[in-house]
This record gives structure tokens, sequence and C-alpha cells, in this order.
């Protein structure tokens, strides 16, 4: 019993431990949170969307000033006061101002960790010293000076390292190449087939405008960040609504459409192919020049909302109305008009309602990917442990 007692103890105490430093972060993040003078706003997929810096899972990995290359750093005078803070998930760029004797953070910028491509060294030169180099999927790059070398080194292998773990863990906002990079044996995101189940379950499929109106959008925005540490959000707080519209937001903070960009005007053409059967014919066959990942994804998705139309009945949206809903997710083109919304409504109307037909073969196609990808992955881990095991017989011979 003392040994039991013991235990307990130790796991209250772990507990405090665990909660002091929740705390504490959490007090760190509306210290900073305070001297913001502006709102911040980050680019996720398509949109630009409000960014709320105190979040329950959010917690300050580093901080401290960087300055731009080509400034006299020992001359505090012609130096830019550029504040980094580094985050588990964010790296935030600000400017330090005093501002009625109250030191105040202009915010310059906000760059999600699974945005950054690389954090790169530079070569050192008479005019380039303790200098690296930030790449972002969007094409801008950054080039920081430290204070020093150790400096330098430590950003680059704090920021190298949470780039790493938030890309490990991100689901929204991400291509399915590099989600499924992660799941090589899995031919979609589990996150589909989470939410496709939970929608199915309870006759939420009928219920009222399922997909047309909207949930709360702080509760799924909320899941959103919660799924994207790799941790489960607290689902009870989602109705067949927030659901429904955490499924679209996934759909639409991907970087490229279901439908891909390459394709956009195959896919217009088709809406117009003549009758029925034809724009179905044409449908199928553009079906099977979409990447693997994207065929299958829209195929999970086509087969449930095939399901949600037959109850149309009760919640009065057939597969024109879910297709009006939906299509401006997974068809458009950069610059898209209004106007060019009507395709992927007939688009998406007709593989809702020609499911078997459209996605022939697919889901034969899908076993036999799952079937390869196990047999590479099995065979990788046998080539790897072969090469442990030669790597053993070497090191003993030599000892």
């Amino acid at each position: 019993k003392l040994e039991e007692a013991q235990w307990v103890l130790a796991n209250i105490e772990g507990a405090m431990a665990e909660a002091r430093q929740y705390s504490h972060q959490q007090q760190k993040l509306l210290e900073i949170n305070s001297k913001l003078n502006c709102d911040l706003r980050v680019t996720v997929g398509q949109d630009q969307t409000s960014f709320s810096l105190v979040t329950p899972h959010r917690f300050l990995v580093r901080e401290g000033r960087l300055y731009r290359p080509g400034l006299n750093i020992s001359n505090p005078t012609a130096i830019e006061d550029n504040y980094f803070f580094l985050f588990n998930d964010c790296l935030l760029w600000t400017c330090r101002t005093v501002h009625f004797f109250k030191e105040k953070l202009e915010a310059m910028d906000v760059s999600l960790l699974y945005a950054i491509n690389s954090v790169t060294e530079l070569p050192e030169s008479d005019w380039l010293k303790d200098a690296f180099q930030i790449e972002r999927n969007d094409n801008i790059q950054w080039v920081w000076v430290a204070p020093s070398r150790s400096e330098k080194r430590a950003w680059i292998a704090n920021i190298t390292r949470y780039v790493n773990k938030s890309k490990k863990h991100k689901v929204f906002g991400m291509t399915l190449d590099e989600l499924m990079a992660h799941h090589p044996t899995r031919y979609q995101p589990r996150l589909i087939e989470v939410l496709l189940e939970r929608l199915k379950k309870d006759n939420r499929m009928r219920t009222e405008g399922i997909f047309r109106l909207s949930g709360s959008a702080f509760e799924v925005k909320a899941a959103a960040a919660v799924i994207d540490t790799g941790a489960e959000p607290d689902w009870s707080k989602l109705d067949v609504h927030g659901l429904a519209g955490l499924l679209k937001l996934w759909i639409r903070s991907m970087p490229e459409p279901l439908l891909t960009y390459a394709l956009y005007n195959d896919w217009a053409r088709a809406s117009k192919a003549g009758s029925e059967d034809q724009i179905v014919a044409a449908l199928q066959g553009l079906v099977q020049r979409l990447p693997p990942y994207n065929r299958f994804v829209l195929h999970s998705l086509c087969v449930f909302l095939s399901q949600v139309a037959a109850e149309s009945a009760h919640n009065k949206m057939p597969a024109s109305n879910l297709a009006l809903v939906l299509a401006p997710n997974v068809l458009y083109k950069r610059g898209t008009s209004a106007f060019d919304l009507q395709y992927g409504n007939v688009v998406l109307a007709h593989m809702i309602s020609h499911t078997a037909r459209v996605f022939v073969g697919v889901e034969e196609e899908r076993e036999r990917f799952v079937a390869e990808r196990v047999r590479e992955c099995e065979e990788e881990r046998e080539r790897q442990k072969e090469e442990k095991e030669k790597e053993e017989r070497e090191e003993k011979k030599e000892n």
C-alpha cells in the first residue's frame, strides 16, 4: 500500500509540474500578445485568415534579435530592431517600437513552420558573417544575420527541428503527397476516414442543410489546430455542421485543388461534352488522369456524397445542391471568376449522381496500390535490417 501511495503521489507531482509549465507557457504567450499592436494574419492554402497567437498547444521555443545583411551590427543605431519568436508551430517576425513609453511589437510576418522548405547556413565572406537563409514554399526567402556563430547555429537547429515536427503532424494546408509520405501504406489521409465515419453515424446524413449550413467557425478552427499538433480534438464539440465544416476546411486548405490546376480546362470541356452519357464518359477518362491519391480521395468523397444525396428527402441536399456548395472547393483556377464555377457544379453533380460509372475500377486499383506499398515497406525494412546486421558484423571484426 505504501508503494501504491508513493506511485499516486509521484503521478500527482508530475501532473502539478506539467500544469505549472503549461501555465508559464500560456502566460508567456499572453505577454507577447499584449505587446502586439496589430492583428495577425496568415496564409493557409488559398485563404488569408486571422491568426490567434494564444492557443493551448502552442509554446515558445526561442526568441531573440536577428539582423539584416549589410548592417553594421557593432553600431546599435544602425540596426533595425527585428525581434523573432520561434514557437513549436510558427515563426513570428516583429519590430520593436516604443509607444507612449511602452514597448510594442509590430508584427511583420508570421510563417507557419510547415510552410518552410529549408533553413540553410550561408558561407561566410568579408561582408556576410553568421548568416542563414529561410526559404518558404511560396518562394519567399529571408536572409538573417545572428549576433554570433553559436546563436546562428542554435536558430538553425531549433527552426529545423520544429519544421520537421510540424510537417510530420500537419494535416491542413498540405499537399496529398506530403501528407501520405508519412503514411506510405494508406491510400488517403486518416482524417478523411474519421470525418466520413462520424458523418455517417446516428442518421447525421439526414440532417437538413448538411454541407450548406455552417457550424461554429471557432470550434472548427480550434479542432483543426489540435489535429495539426497530432492530437485528437474534442469531437463532442462538433455537431454535424461542424464535422462537415472541418471536412470543407481541409479540402479548401489544400495548396492545389483536388481536381488539380493542370486539368482545369479539361474538366471545363467535359462539363460541356453533350448528353449525360457523354459527360460521364469524359469524366471517367479524366479521373484516370488524376494523381493516385487525388483519385482515391475524390472517390471516397463522391461515394459518401452519393449516400448523402440519397437522403435528400430528409436533408434537402440532392446532388445538384451538394455540388453547388462543394464544387468551388475542389475545382478552380487561379483568379477564378463566378462564371468559371458553373463547370465545377456540372462536374461534381455528375460524379455524385454517377459515382459507380465515373470511378469504375478505382476500388480494385486502390487495393493493388496499397498491396504494392505494403510490399515496398516490407522490402525497405528488410534492407535496413540487413544493413544494420552487416554494420554490426563489421564492427565486431574491427574489435
